[in-house]
């Protein structure tokens, strides 16, 4: 009889053990069910927060990319300013000196203008003072001649004479 309690004592514990996986496999599976139904609504809130990272992470890149060429370009700019700048000083240089001599030019030009026309003036005065003392000189001949004409001695003598 032993022997038919130990097979039934057996048996239930082989029905206990049975009993145990199966509800451990059942726990499992309704378990994993459950948690394949929040791991879908997980992975929306993963997705979205994955999408919103990388949204954020690209955005981030693209400023630092933008930032990093603004700072490039404004060096480049103003490098090509001051090339320019140094271009239009030399310029600006080249055109006073030329207007400098261009302008002395012009008023030496005027200077020698009127320092000729002074002689010129001066010498027309000159001539013209001469040519008057000549012609007084003339006229005053002429009077005494003319005197010398309409006194009668001189006039007697002159006819004596000859």
């Amino acid at each position: 009889m032993l022997n038919r309690i130990q097979t039934r004592k057996q048996k239930r514990r082989q029905s206990r053990i049975r009993i145990v996986i199966i509800v451990i496999i059942s726990v499992t599976l309704m378990g994993g069910s459950f948690t394949a139904v929040f791991a879908d609504q997980d992975i929306n809130g993963l997705l979205t927060s994955w999408f919103q990272q990388k949204k954020d992470e690209s955005i981030e890149k693209i400023d630092a990319a933008i930032l990093a060429e603004q700072q490039q370009q404004t060096k480049r700019l103003e490098e090509a300013l001051k090339v320019e700048i140094a271009k239009a000083e030399h310029r600006l240089d080249e055109k006073v000196e030329n207007e400098i001599l261009e302008r002395t030019k012009a008023l030496q030009q005027y200077s020698n203008q009127l320092i000729q026309s002074m002689k010129e003036s001066k010498t027309k005065e000159l001539d013209q003072a001469i040519l008057s003392e000549l012609d007084q000189i003339v006229q005053e001949a002429k009077a005494k001649m003319e005197n010398i004409k309409d006194t009668p001695a001189t006039n007697e003598e002159s006819n004596t004479q000859p």
